[in-house]
């Protein structure tokens, strides 16, 4: 049963000063909580999206030269292995996760504390864990196909243990981005973004040189997301819930301890569900295609449909980046009513998204085999027609985080999971009929038609919610 709302969930109780908040954040035995920092809303925009574009290029290169490091240092079947594993893991990760990130970036009236974030997240992550371990082991015993490969061999299962490891302290990390997104820090969750990827790639390649095995180089990306986790991300946590500045070099452990609030959980899950529900669902639009090829095709083919899809993410670097610094805005400018300012700057996003979109179809176009040749292998330039429809596919991934970032400002969760799993059916349909017959361009089509699908969605959505005030002055997105 979910105790009375007490004065932290109540919006009006937000009028009457820093002094009812420090009340309702759990003060107890007489003692008044101090009030939280007031956040900078004068920080330009432009120094937000900066920040956010420095640490996603960074970051995004990093992940790309550790595939291309596979792909040289190793086979198409290591490369295929360790993205497999990703598309494994991602899902249930995704799901877990809730969106908390997002949740706790759009909390514009601090309804609640990050010490309740990060207690669901932890639970989340124990049954996530648990989850995957499960999977892999299935998948494990299945009986050998009849050319007598099997779907998951001893090194592929020993490489995700070791992906799902690393993917574990990722997701910490996430949600103290989300704390530090909520205050317009970008400035250090780019500095954790950079610091992340340049570990996890300066101990990956030695290790994939030196010992040619795609089990010990994962287990050192393992090793190197607990390093960035506990070392960097939660001090500057700390600082923050502290109310310290930058210089402090000692974590305050006390500032981040999870908060075990069953009640509290059970309302940040009905509130974040939906997003969690979006969440695993997007992430099956981009696993579905891996599945099918691995199913159709083997590792080999999975290896070089991912390393054309991992070019996805870097070409809309900029949009990312935009729309990851300006999202916090957003929801401030829905917060006090501010519609005009919020449309303003919807706009100018969702140009930016459009621009990329078409830069990465006309690379594809005009140097896409050259392109591939360089980054990767010859033999991964082979399918320029198919690089050219995923490039395709990209623009619509743009346009649709971009309608997705306005939906998320204006904390309009519920009709997500319903776009998305429309998308997931259109996948499984065009996967199931374009795979079989033409293999690696028919999983680029299938991914086309499905970020379609979820673009148009996204988009019928945005601009009936929005346009008809859906969002009220306080910021509570209102169920459509």
């Amino acid at each position: 049963m979910i105790n009375p709302p007490s004065a932290r969930d109540n919006p009006a109780s937000d009028s009457q000063g820093p002094a009812v908040h420090a009340l309702a954040n759990g003060a107890a035995d007489g003692q008044v909580a101090p009030a939280r920092p007031k956040i900078d809303r004068t920080r330009p925009l432009g120094r937000n999206v900066a920040f956010s574009l420095i640490g996603n290029a960074v970051f995004q290169f990093c992940m790309w030269a550790m595939v291309s490091a596979i792909a040289k240092l190793g086979t198409k079947v290591l490369v295929g292995e360790y993205t497999f594993a990703l598309a494994i893991t991602a899902p249930v990760f995704f799901f877990a996760s809730l969106n908390l990130r997002t949740v706790q970036a759009t909390d514009a009236r601090e309804r609640h504390k990050f010490g309740e974030y990060l207690g669901l997240r932890l639970v989340a992550l124990a049954a996530s864990i648990a989850l995957i371990a499960a999977i892999g082991i299935v998948m494990h015993l299945l009986p050998p196909k009849h050319d007598g490969t099997v779907l998951m061999n001893d090194e592929s299962l020993a490489v995700l243990c070791w992906v799902t490891l690393a993917r574990s302290f990722d997701w910490v990390s996430d949600l103290i981005y989300g704390l530090e997104l909520h205050h317009e820090r970008m400035d250090l969750v780019s500095r954790s973004m950079i610091l992340r990827g340049s570990l996890q790639l300066l101990i990956l390649g030695p290790a994939m040189l030196l010992t040619r095995s795609i089990v010990v180089s994962v287990a050192c990306v393992a090793l190197a997301s607990a390093i960035s986790t506990i070392i960097n991300d939660c001090r500057y946590a700390s600082i923050i819930l502290s109310h310290d500045n930058d210089k402090s070099r000692r974590i305050r452990w006390s500032a981040i301890l999870p908060s075990w609030d069953i009640d509290v959980m059970k309302t940040l899950t009905l509130l974040s569900l939906p997003l969690g529900v979006a969440a695993l669902l997007g992430m099956l639009n981009v696993s579905i295609p891996r599945f099918f090829l691995q199913f159709y095709g083997g590792s080999a083919q999975v290896g070089v449909f991912s390393a054309m899809a991992n070019l996805l993410y870097f070409m809309g670097l900029i949009s990312a980046s935009t729309l990851q610094g300006i999202m916090p805005r957003l929801a401030h400018c829905l917060d006090v009513a501010d519609i005009p300012q919020f449309w303003r700057i919807a706009a100018r996003a969702m140009l930016v998204s459009i621009a990329c979109g078409v830069a990465g179809i006309l690379m594809a176009h005009f140097f896409g085999p050259r392109l591939l040749a360089l980054l990767y292998k010859a033999d991964y330039g082979g399918h320029p027609h198919a690089f050219e429809w995923i490039m395709a596919a990209a623009a619509m991934y743009y346009i649709a985080s971009a309608f997705g970032c306005f939906l998320q400002a204006g904390r309009i969760f519920k009709p997500q999971p319903v776009v998305y799993g429309l998308s997931v059916l259109a996948c499984i349909l065009l996967c199931w009929y374009l795979v079989p017959r033409y293999g690696i361009i028919g999983g680029a089509w299938a991914y086309f038609g499905t970020n379609c699908v979820w673009a148009l969605g996204f988009g019928l959505v945005a601009v009936v919610a929005l346009s008809r005030n859906a969002v009220g002055a306080k910021g509570e997105g209102v169920p459509i």
